[in-house]
């Protein structure tokens, strides 16, 4: 006759043996799972067109350089903010970039006024609130109209910053 302690069940160390397998198990549909809900922003489809477009981008960087630009970008808020510039424009467009999610990016509009100073189109959506929380974005001003670009890594929030050609 067996006593209840020799079955196969009642010893810790099957257990152990038998949960290093279960586990992996349920970790990789863990992981298909999260891989078939979660988009592939930070994937390029089609690299041949992105290495076009990184050229043209370095041409809009060189030409920064050569003109000397550079920007200020000042009251930063959730209201908003004013970018101030020496750069002979009409128009200034701010690309803003979330370093992890494609979604957060926004496009806004600058339009010139007077001595310099740039403040945001009418109906173009403020920058403001995202530069004034936590968050790391890339921060870009276009100017299409001369072809220049500057760029910048930013650790949010911030009050001012200045954005120079070759930094």
């Amino acid at each position: 006759m067996s006593t209840s302690s020799d079955h196969w069940y009642h010893h810790g160390p099957v257990w152990l043996v038998v949960s290093i397998p279960f586990t992996a198990v349920v970790f990789g549909v863990l992981m298909f799972v999260m891989a078939a809900k979660t988009p592939s922003d930070l994937v390029v489809d089609d690299y041949y067109k992105e290495g076009k477009g990184i050229n043209q981008r370095l041409q809009l960087d060189r030409r920064a350089g050569e003109l000397g630009v550079s920007v200020e970008l000042a009251n930063v808020s959730e209201a908003g903010l004013t970018l101030t510039s020496g750069a002979d424009t009409r128009f200034i467009e701010m690309n803003l970039y979330h370093v992890a999610s494609q979604e957060k990016d926004l496009t806004a509009g600058f339009s010139h006024t007077s001595n310099g100073i740039f403040l945001l189109e009418e109906g173009a959506p403020n920058p403001g609130p995202l530069l004034a929380t936590k968050g790391v974005w890339y921060v870009e001003l276009i100017d299409r109209e001369n072809g220049w670009r500057l760029r910048q890594r930013v650790e949010t929030p911030i009050n001012a910053m200045t954005l120079e050609a070759g930094s």
